[in-house]
């Protein structure tokens, strides 16, 4: 029984692993178009003083500034979405670990009976030991 645990704490720990590593990939993908929108959003900024600078192309300023919007707003969503799935990967992660606790657990408990069997045969061992020699000493 305690090979079974053993083996099912073993593939427990690697899903967890697994679930962590999905989870940074999401988080990782995350940071990475937060950080597109930081780049949008200070391209936005220096088109703006360009723009302010030279009054003869305010006319292309708002196509640029409408397409920045809609890139970010995209991005927006993107992240939204990595989010639900980072949360639901959270809530997988928890369930995994909690299976895993509670196969440590069982282990533990397998593990101690046995240990506690181990010692009552022993105590009976050395019991039937000292019967003996209490025997063979009555008889001398």
């Amino acid at each position: 029984m305690t090979k079974t645990l053993t083996t099912l704490i073993k593939l427990s720990r690697r899903q967890m692993d697994d679930l962590r590593h999905d989870l940074n990939v999401i988080l990782d993908k995350k940071e990475e178009l937060l950080a597109e929108k930081r780049a949008l959003h200070d391209a936005l900024r220096q088109e703006q003083e360009t723009f302010a600078l030279m009054p003869e192309t305010q006319y292309a300023y708002s196509n640029f500034a409408m397409n920045i919007r809609i890139k970010q707003e995209n991005l927006d969503r993107f992240v939204a979405v990595l989010e639900a799935q980072a949360e639901a990967m959270m809530e997988k992660i928890a369930e995994a670990f909690q299976e895993l606790k509670r196969y440590e657990i069982l282990l533990d408990i397998k593990k101690k009976a046995a240990e506690d069997e181990g010692k009552r045969r022993e105590r009976i061992e050395m019991d039937e030991i000292g019967q003996e020699l209490h025997r063979r000493k009555e008889v001398d």
